[in-house]
């Protein structure tokens, strides 16, 4: 058994940081006749309801009346935060040519390893690449996709401004340079993506971020060691919760994993408020990517949260482990696949669970929810909740609506297509159906690059 976790362990390692993204686990349908599993059809497109500031405001008797809920104040606030201005969408040309010395000048430069490593190795260096835009005065702002982790390559790594030179690297007289074949401008949201922002913007904000900031610490501290070395020896409950708060109170780092000995004591002998004041401090780091603890831990603080009223500790904690963010030493599709969503969970909450999760669709420049959810892990979790029809038809919705911003209606058909793949197994079949939708032209590149992939 240790040797298989040790195998478990050592898999990000053997991929060197670069494993593709986790790969779709097959859902299924009804079984036909002949045995197989039916792919259920793809909804139709849903509206999301229209919202006002209105109809947002708290209600006078939300579904369970123990929960906090955000002010008239907090809503009206994250309402004056929208954004005004949405991404632009780009496809281009990374170049990988030489430039003269006298050209290079002193601009800035940005790591790309990933972009020359894979250009260098090509016979003629460029490569094709879709990616969100903004202008900054005179220069050209690249941000990456959010499409599968490394899976897309150079999607995630090109970021940053353009030199004059119109390079995004560069390291002596080698130059990564972009050249645009076709850009979709910046354009302003309208009402109805405004709303859904900022109703999760309000929900993930009234009541704070349930971790404050992790103590870096000294794994040394002497006040630390003695308070550990009591607590150890105490045999007395009150002893013992008396040394447990000299240790919270210590120096000892956040990840610290006696803190994981507190918190079992804690929750062995009923003592929620000590138990909910370890999970605050105590910030476990991943010891692999199949290590769990910190997905296990970040979910009994959300139960916590949830049995003392705490609605939006119970949100950001329940949006964390949808997202999987957590420090980990290692990454791998591996671990990734076997980190529950939870997302069912959110139906739990009396909110308007399919709005908060639409939220997650969108990205804004300088505009962001407090957590960042990737968009495996969205149409995972939509997936996996209860009403993923209805919400399958709310992405499509988005994916062909012709007045949402192109860099947006590309996020949705990205989530549209992780909603399907688990029921195919695979990318290729939610591909071809995303094809016979009426998606964005430069979605539609994008959509076939990823059903081109192995």
């Amino acid at each position: 058994m240790k040797k298989h976790l040790l195998l478990l362990c050592l898999l990000p390692f053997l991929y060197n940081g670069s494993s593709t993204a986790s790969p779709p686990e097959e859902k299924g349908g009804e079984l036909t006749l002949d045995g197989k599993l039916a792919i259920p059809p793809l909804p139709p497109g849903e509206p999301l309801p229209a919202a006002t500031l209105a109809s947002l405001l708290p209600r006078a008797e939300p579904l369970d009346p123990r929960f906090s809920w955000p002010t008239s104040d907090a809503f009206e606030g994250a309402w004056e935060e929208v954004p005004q201005q949405t991404w632009g969408l780009a496809r281009g040309k990374l170049v990988y040519r030489e430039v003269k010395a006298e050209e290079v000048g002193s601009f800035r430069q940005l790591s790309l390893a990933q972009a020359i490593s894979r250009l260098e190795s090509e016979e003629n260096p460029s490569m094709d690449l879709v990616t969100r835009y903004r202008r900054a005065g005179a220069q050209l702002e690249l941000a990456p996709l959010h499409v599968f982790g490394d899976r897309y390559g150079l999607y995630n790594a090109v970021s940053g401004r353009l030199d004059p030179l119109g390079a995004v690297w560069r390291s002596k007289n080698l130059v990564v340079a972009w050249q645009p074949v076709e850009e979709e401008a910046p354009g302003r949201p309208h009402d109805a993506e405004q709303a859904t922002w900022a109703y999760a913007r309000t929900l993930l904000g009234f009541e704070g971020d349930p971790y404050p900031t992790p103590v870096r610490g000294n794994e040394d501290d002497p006040a630390g060691e003695a308070a550990w070395k009591r607590w150890e020896a105490a045999t007395d409950a009150a002893e013992k919760k008396k040394a447990a708060l000299e240790l919270l109170a210590s120096k000892l780092p956040s990840h610290d994993d006696r803190f994981g000995a507190l918190q079992n004591w804690a929750q062995e002998s009923q003592n929620p408020d000590l138990e909910l004041a370890v999970l605050q401090r105590y910030r476990p780091m991943g010891r692999c990517s199949m290590d769990l603890r910190p997905q296990i831990l970040a979910s009994r603080y959300g139960e916590l949260c949830f049995e003392t009223g705490k609605l939006g500790c119970t949100l950001q904690l329940q949006v964390r482990v949808m997202a999987s963010q957590f420090d980990r030493v290692a990454w791998s599709s591996y671990g990734d696949a076997a980190a529950d969503t939870e997302a069912a969970h959110l139906w739990e909450l009396g909110i308007e669970a399919r709005r908060f999760l639409m939220a997650f669709v969108l990205d804004y420049p300088d505009k962001a929810l407090p957590i960042d959810v990737g968009m495996y892990r969205l149409g995972r979790g939509m997936a996996e909740s209860p009403e993923v029809d209805r919400l399958s038809g709310h992405v499509r919705a988005w994916v062909e609506d012709p007045n949402l911003d192109p860099t947006n209606r590309l996020n949705a058909a990205l989530v549209l297509l992780n909603i399907r793949a688990r029921y195919y197994g695979n990318y290729q079949g939610p591909a071809e159906e995303l094809a016979e939708l009426k998606l964005h032209p430069l979605a539609q590149a994008v959509i076939e690059d990823i059903a081109a992939l192995p």
